[in-house]
């Protein structure tokens, strides 16, 4: 076959564009499936962060310096440092919150009561959780209102399957999580 007939000959060009074709339909299938799992994991952080805000505004508060603030307060207690901004730190009330009531120390399926933050979210510790207290002072003769109650997860790694290794830094984190609610009567 001489070069002038082998340039006009279109055979094999199907296969060509196929090839090309598929192969593009394959990364965006792929990267579809990806962002699905990544925002799964955005969901469950959320999830987890709610359950954990409605566990600490339920129960003992990380330190007891809450509960015996006579006046306004902002007392945040963060698990990697296990360290709260006033007051000590129970390191105890920090696993409950994220281990659940029965701290059992295991994250998974388990019954409705006896979740935890990790049950919802299976890789959460408690250094990725931080609790915010924020009361106000009470009037002479008042009885001392609920915190507002604060639990956030801390900013951590996205886990893709296939994409880690290709995404921008900025899109390889989760970014942080919070929920809020008010606290019940604290009292320790």
């Amino acid at each position: 076959m001489s070069f002038a007939r082998f340039k006009k000959s279109e055979s094999g060009s199907v296969s060509v564009e196929m090839a090309f074709i598929c192969s593009i339909m394959i990364m965006l299938t792929v990267g579809a499936v990806e962002a699905g799992y990544a925002y799964s994991q955005h969901s469950a952080a959320q999830n987890a962060a709610r359950h954990g805000a409605r566990l600490a505004a339920l129960s003992t508060p990380v330190t007891l310096s809450v509960v015996e603030a006579s006046g306004g307060y902002d007392v945040t207690c963060t698990g990697n440092t296990k360290r709260c901004s006033s007051g000590s730190y129970r390191s105890d009330v920090m696993e409950r919150l994220v281990h659940g009531p029965d701290n059992d120390l295991q994250c998974g399926a388990t019954t409705r009561e006896r979740r935890g933050m990790c049950d919802v979210m299976n890789s959460l510790t408690p250094d990725d959780v931080s609790v915010r207290y924020v009361g106000t002072a009470a009037e002479p003769g008042q009885r001392k209102t609920p915190p507002l109650v604060t639990v956030t997860i801390a900013e951590r790694e996205l886990k893709t399957a296939l994409l880690g290794g290709v995404l921008p830094g900025r899109f390889r984190t989760l970014p942080a999580v919070s929920a809020s609610l008010m606290g019940e009567d604290l009292d320790g």
